[in-house]
């Protein structure tokens, strides 16, 4: 079996891999149009550095929870309410790791 078609044969790995993969950029992808649109579409140089590193602590703070939650096993094929409710309390515990939230 030559290196690419073993590289890309889905398996629970490469499925796992590919879920964590994408929700790395999209986590840096959300974080950097959100800051986009904070500056209405120029970010200045001195927030630059301040970006890259909220990037890593939501990064940090997002990519265990989801993993914890399971987010990374569930075959999405036959996704259940069960399934659901994991995205869900994966995605509503992060904000509370990033401080009080904000209701204003």
């Amino acid at each position: 079996m030559n290196v690419s078609k073993r590289l890309f044969q889905e398996t629970r790995r490469t499925r796992a891999m590919f879920f964590l993969l994408a929700d790395i950029a999209l986590v840096a992808l959300s974080m950097t149009v959100a800051f986009l649109l904070r500056f209405e579409g120029r970010i200045p140089s001195q927030y630059m550095e301040d970006l890259w590193i909220l990037i890593l602590i939501a990064m940090v703070v997002k990519i265990p929870i989801f993993y914890l939650q399971r987010l990374y096993h569930i075959s999405w094929s036959y996704v259940s309410v069960r399934e659901l409710m994991s995205v869900f309390k994966g995605a509503s515990t992060v904000p509370f790791f990033w401080g009080r939230p904000s209701l204003s």
